[in-house]
């Protein structure tokens, strides 16, 4: 998938009509999944999208498989591990719940480093760290 430099553009709008139908669907999709995209300006997008080629992902039905949402905390990968196993409840017996003393002794990063990060991958973008399932 290939970008043309932004110099081209004057807006937004000039870039996505002179796009194929592939990148106008993956930026819909974008849209729907990140709030706040449509704030962007056209670099930015075209960096996001460039930002996803690297990771594989150059479709819409791609973006919407691997797609596992963002956080723009201080250690967005530790609540990242948090959240997932939580929701999930992978792995966690019913003794390490959550609001159980030995949840609190977890170290989610680490779950992260070590398990997590082999799976997932991540962008940070404009503040924020994305989250992708490496097996789309």
């Amino acid at each position: 998938m290939t970008t043309t430099t932004t110099t081209e553009y004057k807006s937004l709008t000039q870039w996505y009509d002179s796009q194929d139908e592939q990148y106008q669907d993956l930026y819909d999709t974008i849209l729907n999944h990140i709030p706040y995209a449509d704030k962007w300006d056209v670099d930015q997008v075209i960096d996001f999208i460039s930002e996803l080629d690297d990771l594989g992902i150059e479709t819409s039905s791609q973006f919407e498989d691997a797609y596992y949402g963002y956080n723009n905390s201080w250690r967005p990968e530790k609540e990242f591990a948090e959240e997932l196993y939580e929701g999930l409840g992978i792995g966690i017996s019913n003794d390490a719940a959550p609001g159980s003393e030995l949840w609190h002794f977890i170290d989610w990063q680490r779950v992260w480093d070590h398990i997590l990060s082999y799976d997932f991958s991540t962008i940070e973008f404009d503040g924020d760290t994305f989250f992708f399932n490496n097996n789309f």
